[in-house]
């Protein structure tokens, strides 16, 4: 007996170091928010919140208090079909990034407290994470700056067919200009810089970009910019605070399939109808001294990436530390130390799925939290105090 109450002390102690957030029933679910779209900006955790968006509106739950939802409905003159794809809370406004009912991407921002849109600008190009530090307003992503203007010269939004000469001058576009993976804006969402150019041009860089892959990085507390760009291979690339490049480490994982390294449009057709034919780094954090990044196998077609999710940690020097693999994806992180994992639970007949976020450190994952077990055993001792009758009492 003696030895039953000191496993429980311990087992209680293990998990008091993770962070577990339901989201409330009045948070978007299915088909509006997957995991893989929270997972590329469209969640945001920080001290007090948890921030998603479906359509036009944005959820905020309290952490403290998950039953309490505020949605916060947007307004854009002329336009009522637009999706809002990630959201940035920074101080007194919330930037998001949105995909118009023409089929365009914009970024705009709102003040909190008020639905009218601020600032509506142009960026087409395939969404992702958002990130303010230091006055600028970071948006991750494959762009273009001309990208837009070759649409308005060469695609059928004048509602002509396209003729070949036309497709072949907005071809033309990838030879001309280069593209990035990332852009820093100002707070009126002016174009400041483009980081980190992406190597392939052309038909390849075309194709590539046809494969919409995530573009994943983060920044610590000095600026200091880590990114994994899927363009050359598994590589970790750094940046100081000035955009300026530092160095990059290959991260070695025998899971990882490569992409080939010119891409044709035939090519990335058979790649993506292949299920598992390469490898995609969705996530890439730093916490401390240390990067954790985690890809996963291409999915059919209209199919979320299944389990397992690789995982990689590493020193920001480039020492490799350890790897492995995860039952549930990596989604987002707090303001802290904490990375969250999205975990959903099926719901009884005529229930919902139940949808949690675990949150843990890197030291936890070392100390092997973060398998599949652990993180059911974690989940199902959370829903059992919340439905104890005597939890109250």
């Amino acid at each position: 007996m003696r030895f039953l109450i000191v496993v429980l002390v311990f087992c209680s102690a293990l998990f008091a170091r993770i962070d577990i957030i339901e989201l409330s029933e009045d948070m978007p679910f299915g088909e509006d928010i997957s995991w893989l779209r929270m997972a590329n900006g469209a969640l945001y955790i920080d001290h007090t919140s948890v921030y998603l968006s479906s359509k036009n509106n944005i959820y905020i739950q309290k952490r403290l208090t998950p039953g309490k939802v505020e949605v916060w409905s947007t307004q854009i003159k002329n336009y009522r079909d637009y999706t809002i794809m990630r959201v940035l809370p920074v101080e007194d406004k919330i930037y998001f990034n949105l995909i118009l009912g023409n089929g365009r991407f914009y970024l705009a921002g709102i003040k909190k407290g008020s639905g009218q849109v601020l600032n509506l600008v142009e960026r087409h190009g395939f969404p992702g994470r958002m990130i303010g530090f230091d006055n600028f307003i970071y948006v991750g992503g494959l762009y273009w700056s001309q990208y837009g203007k070759f649409l308005d010269k060469y695609d059928n939004s004048r509602g002509e067919k396209v003729s070949e000469d036309d497709i072949q001058k907005f071809d033309s576009l990838f030879d001309l200009q280069p593209g990035f993976t990332l852009c820093a804006y100002d707070d009126s969402l002016k174009l400041i810089d483009p980081v980190n150019k992406i190597s392939r041009s052309s038909v390849n860089a075309k194709s590539f970009m046809s494969l919409y892959l995530p573009q994943p990085y983060d920044i610590d507390k000095s600026g200091e910019i880590v990114l994994a760009d899927n363009v050359e291979g598994y590589f970790i690339k750094r940046y100081d605070e000035k955009h300026h490049y530092i160095d990059q480490f290959e991260v070695i994982n025998d899971h990882y399939k490569e992409l080939p390294g010119v891409l044709s449009k035939e090519s990335a057709i058979t790649l993506k109808s292949t299920k598992g034919s390469y490898s995609a780094i969705y996530a890439v954090y730093e916490k401390e001294k240390f990067v954790i990044s985690s890809f996963y196998q291409s999915g059919a077609p209209q199919n979320l990436p299944e389990p397992p999710y690789y995982y990689d940690i590493s020193t920001k020097g480039g020492e490799h530390v350890t790897s492995g693999s995860l039952g549930f994806p990596l989604v987002g992180e707090d303001e802290e130390d904490k990375m969250f994992f999205y975990i959903s639970v099926e719901g009884g007949w005529f229930e919902n799925d139940r949808i949690f976020l675990v949150g843990m450190s890197v030291e936890d994952i070392l100390d092997g939290q973060a398998s599949t077990e652990f993180i059911n055993e974690a989940v199902t001792g959370f829903m059992n105090r919340r439905t104890d009758p005597n939890d109250h009492k």
